[in-house]
């Protein structure tokens, strides 16, 4: 019989109730096991493959390519406004654009952070650069801001809307996944009938492709705002595995099976 998903947060939710009414016990490991075996046999989890980086320009190309480089989160991406996007030049010339993320699942003080990515193209705009496709994205949304309401507009205006002007949702960036992974063929059901694509898609491509890139884990845990590199690792989806294949490379070859010694006196 196979546990269903909602288990293993069951037992959390009983760890923390045990732990508020009769405070400090030794409940860990018995915790971690029972987890265990509420996750053993429930297959891939739903919703966690990588988006197909968005390569068409469509209306929400700009939404998914800044939530893929500034690893973000569904409800990040949604609270983004204008007034949250920095930028850094070198002279004329963009060097960096930042966001502000003002609140986040692992920021409990609500401090918020300032996440900066380098402009990559050399002043030529090119579709994968995280810095020119926050930069226009922004310059665009700044002139209808400015249409609308002056200076007055800007204020609180959201960086990405569902064009109405409204903020988006969740469900509605959820489609915006959806529709990229459905343009570059890819099927949105597993054999299992789960959903292979949801909102945590942007930060599961995003880490991949740092770590394709050669990044050491503990600076993707860092770009991702991730607080323990076991929870970054979900997020890779096998790629540490595919790396560790390459050693093969660099083994040497069959040995080669040595007969008896000889007894042979010379």
């Amino acid at each position: 019989m196979v546990a269903k998903p909602r288990a293993s947060k069951y037992v959390s939710a009983a760890v923390r109730r045990h732990l508020t009414l009769h405070g400090g016990s030794a409940v860990s490991l018995e915790e971690r096991e029972a987890i265990r075996i509420c996750r053993r046999g429930r297959g891939p989890p739903a919703g966690k493959q990588p988006v197909p980086y968005p390569v068409t320009g469509g209306a929400f190309s700009a939404l998914l390519q800044v939530g893929i480089w500034w690893l973000l989160r569904v409800q990040e991406v949604i609270a983004l406004s204008l007034e949250d996007v920095v930028v850094y030049r070198a002279g004329d010339r963009v060097r960096e654009m930042g966001l502000w993320v003002r609140r986040s699942k692992t920021d409990e003080e609500d401090l918020g952070a300032l996440v900066v990515r380098q402009c990559v193209c050399k002043n030529q705009s090119l579709a994968h650069c995280p810095g020119c496709t926050l930069w226009n994205h922004a310059q665009g949304r700044l002139l209808v801001a400015q249409d609308l309401g002056g200076q007055a507009g800007i204020g609180g205006a959201p960086l990405f809307h569902n064009g109405c002007g409204r903020r988006l949702t969740v469900a509605e960036v959820l489609s915006a996944v959806e529709d990229t992974a459905l343009e570059a063929g890819e099927p949105l059901r597993g054999e299992m009938g789960q959903r292979r694509f949801g909102t945590h898609s942007m930060r599961v491509r995003g880490a991949c492709m740092a770590y394709a890139a050669g990044l050491p884990e503990t600076t993707i845990m860092a770009l991702g705002r991730w607080t323990s590199l076991d929870g970054m690792r979900r997020y890779l989806r096998g790629a540490p595995i595919r790396r560790a294949s390459q050693a093969t490379q660099r083994l040497p070859g069959p040995c080669v099976k040595e007969g008896p010694p000889s007894t042979q006196q010379e």
